[in-house]
């Protein structure tokens, strides 16, 4: 699947938005009552600017990140982490710090 570039100051539909967040209309109003993602309203017309874009998807990973340090940590107190656990755990740290450094640049 093609890699999509989100520009910061490009202005995207709802439409456009579903695709970029390959997520359902449904998941995303949920998302855009919840008040996580920035959004102008024309008439019935939803319009998202690219920054507000990049600035969900950076702090959905942010949040990933923060969770499973958590859990990471909780394992640790409980001297249960294997190594096979613990190299797991080093890949998925470095793919998600890969993917933020790719939707950030």
């Amino acid at each position: 699947m093609e890699a999509i570039e989100i520009k910061e100051n490009a202005v995207y539909t709802f439409e456009e938005v579903c695709r970029i967040l390959k997520t359902s209309n449904t998941n995303l109003r949920r998302k855009l009552k919840e008040g996580v993602i920035r959004f102008t309203k024309f008439g019935n017309q939803y319009r998202f600017l690219g920054k507000d874009i990049l600035e969900f998807l950076q702090g959905t990973n942010e949040k990933k990140v923060e969770e499973f340090f958590k859990w990471l940590d909780d394992i640790n107190k409980q001297n249960e982490l294997s190594p096979i656990v613990a190299e797991q755990a080093a890949k998925f740290v470095h793919r998600m710090r890969k993917s933020k450094e790719r939707k950030v640049a």
